[in-house]
């Protein structure tokens, strides 16, 4: 299907995602998605707003031909300026394996958190929002917030049953509400109608958002400083991963204590060490107070000078985990993998000294 040039269309915002695009460039026509997607020649409805983790060439032009834009200002809007940081998967993904993905990648292709007062201002969702360690909003130095507090549910959240439904309504979603699909009395067509913008913020200090931009800062860049070395943004990633499943399942809680600053959030030291099964410890962050919790802790172990040192944090935690057999666990996970190489080689150090 050839692409039909559209007589308006909202230009994308920067860091915008590309299903929050879609749905206002669709409810500014008076569209649903599906009727907007099929308008300009796209045939994966269904399934476009809501992954957005890459597009195709032949979709980023049908996008760019109906609306006016480039296709490079297209493929921008999805995971693909963070190909350094995370693993874009290079064929369609089944629901399963997404949720496998977005697991292992520290993801969510289907939901998003959001920071009220930026969506006040403009009715985006950013692509930022959806990676699991950013807690944050930069800007307005708030605390994201989960879930909305009508249905409980991330926006514009898809059950994996229910893929493509969203984008499949007939309805127009005004992209300022919610639009989650529920059930129950007092529904209308429907579908949640809380006012993002409306919702309750929880206000933080400024150095809680630059912790997040020293961790998280640099993963659409080539080349990330770790420890006095250049590293590839995706071993950082993967780094931090690890470290926060060593940090899970052995730390005490006066070590976090003594790594995290006086203003970090509230109740960090517990929900950092929060208790999870063996098969979670690799699993990334259940809220934004537990993103903004581990970006401090993440930033104290980086800027850290003696972290991997005898004696420091890593190698004490290292020893412990080697003790208590957690170690071979995550290695077994492949959780070791592609960690920065003085980290790679501090764990090989604590192996052969057990055996000593």
């Amino acid at each position: 299907m050839l692409a039909r040039r559209l007589p308006i269309a909202p230009a994308p915002v920067a860091g915008e995602w590309l299903g929050s695009w879609v749905g206002r460039a669709a409810f500014t026509l008076g569209l649903s998605q599906a009727q907007f997607l099929r308008t300009v020649g796209v045939s994966d409805a269904g399934s476009l707003p809501s992954h957005g983790i890459a597009v195709t060439d032949s979709t980023a032009a049908h996008l760019a031909e109906a609306t006016g834009l480039t296709p490079a200002t297209v493929t921008a809007m999805t995971f693909e300026p963070y190909a350094a940081a995370i693993d874009i998967p290079d064929r369609p993904l089944k629901p399963a394996q997404l949720r496998q993905w977005q697991a292992g990648q520290w993801v969510s292709v289907f939901a998003s958190r959001f920071c009220p007062l930026c969506v006040a201002d403009l009715p985006v969702l950013k692509t930022k929002w959806r990676f699991g360690l950013v807690g944050v909003c930069r800007v307005h130095h708030v605390l994201l917030v989960d879930v909305c507090p009508a249905c409980g549910r991330r926006p514009r959240s898809v059950q994996s049953r229910q893929i493509g439904r969203v984008a499949a309504s007939p309805t127009p979603l005004d992209p300022a509400q919610c639009g989650n699909l529920i059930t129950g009395p007092g529904r209308i067509d429907g579908r949640c109608r809380q006012t993002l913008g409306a919702v309750e913020t929880v206000i933080v200090r400024q150095t809680v958002a630059d912790r997040q931009h020293a961790v998280l800062g640099g993963m659409d860049s080539r080349h990330r400083a770790l420890w006095g070395r250049r590293e590839e943004p995706w071993v950082v990633a993967r780094t931090g991963r690890f470290l926060v499943a060593l940090v899970r399942a052995v730390a005490i809680p006066g070590e976090v204590e003594a790594l995290l600053p006086d203003d970090a959030v509230a109740d960090a030291v517990p929900v950092i060490l929060r208790s999870v099964r063996p098969s979670e410890l690799l699993s990334g962050p259940l809220s934004a107070v537990e993103a903004a919790a581990l970006t401090s802790l993440l930033a104290a172990l980086f800027a850290d000078a003696e972290a991997l040192s005898s004696g420091g944090f890593v190698q004490r935690w290292l020893a412990r985990a080697r003790r208590s057999g957690v170690l071979q666990g995550l290695s077994r996970e492949g959780a070791v993998d592609g960690v920065s190489a003085p980290v790679a080689r501090l764990v090989d150090h604590v192996w052969e000294g057990s055996r000593g």
